[in-house]
């Protein structure tokens, strides 16, 4: 039975211009894709103390999660951890150098410092993404929740449980993981 990943919401942010080069092959959505190489999609879950990500490979034979995991961020102080967060993002885009980043919006709920702080790890990651010259999205996590789930009334458990059926992973990814897993998606059915 093939599942529908995502259901009808509204477009996500593209936030940056795409690359100007392109390499021989077919040409989707601005990037070409040849056998030998894959169009590699970044997903990241922001946080100042965990960070998900995810890494798809998109290629003429159709989409694959080659990486997935939680970046636990060192440092006490917040200016620590943002640099701990950068380091980690530079260390995944050299070993995967991303065509396309797609990173959640800030929740502001009812923690104002809460958002802030949220607001400067995205803006970290914001900064990496730029730096590798990556054509950058951005997705609101209700638009996240309803791509993922029916209703879009989803809670981290639903949020991992799904990811898992839909992927048919073994094992339940931690929650800041299935997060990034779950925005990739929506992305992917959403640009791709």
């Amino acid at each position: 039975m093939k599942r529908q990943l995502c259901r009808s919401f509204r477009a996500g942010t593209r936030i940056s211009a795409p690359p100007k080069s392109k390499e021989n092959g077919a040409c989707q959505r601005g990037f070409c894709l040849v056998e030998s190489a894959a169009v590699k999609v970044v997903a990241i879950d922001p946080g100042s103390r965990k960070a998900g990500y995810a890494v798809f490979d998109l290629t003429k034979k159709g989409v694959r999660l080659s990486e997935s995991g939680v970046f636990r961020i060192q440092g006490k102080e917040l200016p620590e951890r943002l640099l701990s967060l950068h380091k980690d993002l530079e260390a995944l885009f050299r070993k995967n150098p991303p065509a396309e980043v797609v990173i959640e919006r800030t929740f502001m709920g009812k923690s104002i410092a809460s958002g802030i702080t949220l607001s400067s790890a995205r803006a970290i990651c914001l900064l990496a993404a730029a730096q590798n010259n990556a054509e950058i999205f951005d997705y609101p996590p209700a638009q996240v929740k309803k791509a993922i789930w029916p209703s879009g009334q989803a809670s981290k458990a639903t949020i991992q449980r799904a990811v898992q059926l839909h992927l048919n992973l073994e094992e339940l990814p931690p929650s800041d993981e299935a997060d990034a897993i779950a925005l990739g998606l929506c992305h992917l059915h959403r640009v791709h």
